[in-house]
């Protein structure tokens, strides 16, 4: 990151649905985001959405805006031109971490109210009625 910004979002989510709803919501934001898992040395992206599935313990992810920015990151590194185009996204036990370049902007903001919705309501460990039973 370019002098990131680490906000840490409590949750009862297990690991991997807590990276599938952060990975949901970065798509809301990002349409044509791509995630890389940051514990592989495969340097692989992948589209979020479609068939692809997330590797199943994956707890540590960087997520681009599109696969251009992508390759700029690849290309460049960390370079100033290239803030706010990527989000780390790191998942321990009952947390996960965001790291944001600018937490005021409104693309920021919307993700991260989204994640502390999601992920404080833990709606993964909520019961669902069964056939017949009232909802």
């Amino acid at each position: 990151m370019i002098g990131g910004v680490d906000i840490v979002i409590p949750t009862g989510a297990d690991r991997r649905n807590a990276m599938v709803v952060s990975l949901r919501l970065i798509k809301r934001i990002w349409p044509d985001a791509v995630v890389e898992d940051a514990d592989s040395d495969s340097g692989d992206k992948t589209a979020i959405g479609g068939g692809a599935l997330i590797p199943e313990m994956m707890t540590d992810a960087f997520v681009y805006q599109n696969s251009e920015m992508a390759l700029k990151w690849d290309e460049l590194g960390a370079e100033p031109e290239l803030a706010d185009t990527m989000i780390h996204i790191l998942v321990r036990n009952e947390e996960v971490t965001v790291v944001v370049d600018d937490p005021e902007l409104e693309s920021a903001q919307k993700f991260i109210s989204g994640m502390r919705s999601a992920l404080r309501m833990n709606i993964f460990a909520m019961a669902t009625p069964h056939r017949g039973a009232a909802a």
